[in-house]
């Protein structure tokens, strides 16, 4: 028989806690300040629960509601589409909107995909991730530049522009405003 196969009996292992230098380093780290306020951070855990458990028990209407709310917000934070996705999806529209002819063209299509290529291919869209959706942001400078503008912070675009300077939202994988201005590609409503 082997070494590795013989077992020790489980009361020599528990004997071993209670050898004296043991018990001193066991009842010390009960009372040690970091242990005791994670088992009262534990405890206070634990009262919370038992409390939404009674008060989900008592109001099940209010308790659904935050459940499929909270449901709600972690899908879309799971779906939130990456910066890649919409690169992706304007060059697809933008393939889309090529077989179409010029004459047959709609023109609030094709004006949203050239300025969202302007800015691409001006390194001037931003990516900004809140984290239940995404938005895709043109910014006055790209990020190479180096002139004083870019960078004092008074001339900083103030928070009243920033409609202005959204070019799309994206949520769910999905990009609203490019899905909207793709619609009726291939109708021109001018003429």
């Amino acid at each position: 028989m082997s070494a590795f196969s013989r077992r020790l009996p489980l009361r020599s292992v528990l004997s071993v806690w209670d050898r004296p230098r043991f018990v001193k380093l066991r009842d010390g780290v009960s009372n040690f300040k970091p242990v005791k306020f994670l088992i009262q951070v534990a405890d206070d855990y634990k009262n919370v629960a038992k409390d939404a458990l009674v008060d989900a028990k008592s109001r099940p209407w209010r308790s659904s509601v935050i459940l499929a709310g909270a449901t709600a917000a972690y899908f879309a934070w799971q779906n939130n589409p990456p910066e890649r996705s919409f690169v992706d999806a304007l060059l697809e529209s933008n393939n889309d909107l090529i077989q179409v002819p010029a004459t047959a063209r709609n023109s609030v299509s094709e004006c949203f995909l050239v300025s969202a290529h302007r800015f691409r291919s001006a390194d001037r869209l931003k990516y900004v991730n809140i984290g239940l959706c995404s938005l895709m942001l043109h910014e006055d400078f790209n990020r190479s530049c180096d002139v004083y503008q870019a960078h004092c912070k008074y001339l900083l675009p103030s928070v009243f522009t920033f409609y202005d300077r959204l070019v799309d939202v994206g949520v769910f994988n999905r990009w609203i405003r490019l899905e909207r201005a793709m619609e009726n590609f291939d109708v021109n409503l001018v003429d």
